[in-house]
C-alpha cells in the first residue's frame, strides 16, 4: 500500500508538473489535469487507508462527543 500511494504520488507530479510547463493550454492539458487532481485523491485516500491501517480507531469519534 506504502508502494502504491509513492507511485500515485509519483505519478501525480509528473502529470502536473507537464501541465504546468506549457504555455498553450489545450483539451489535452485541461484532461490531464483532471486526471492528476483525481489521482490525487486517490493518493490521499490511501493514506488515509495507511492511517487507518496501522493505527485502528484513529478517525472514530467517542461516544461522548457523537450524541
Amino acid at each position: 500500500m506504502v508502494s502504491w500511494s509513492l507511485f500515485l504520488g509519483f505519478a501525480v507530479a509528473v502529470i502536473l508538473r507537464g501541465i504546468l510547463e506549457w504555455k498553450v493550454v489545450r483539451a489535452d492539458d485541461v484532461l490531464g489535469a483532471i486526471c492528476g487532481y483525481l489521482l490525487a485523491g486517490i493518493v490521499w485516500g490511501s493514506l488515509y487507508l495507511l492511517v487507518e491501517l496501522f493505527f485502528p480507531g484513529s478517525f472514530s469519534v467517542q461516544q461522548n462527543l457523537a450524541g
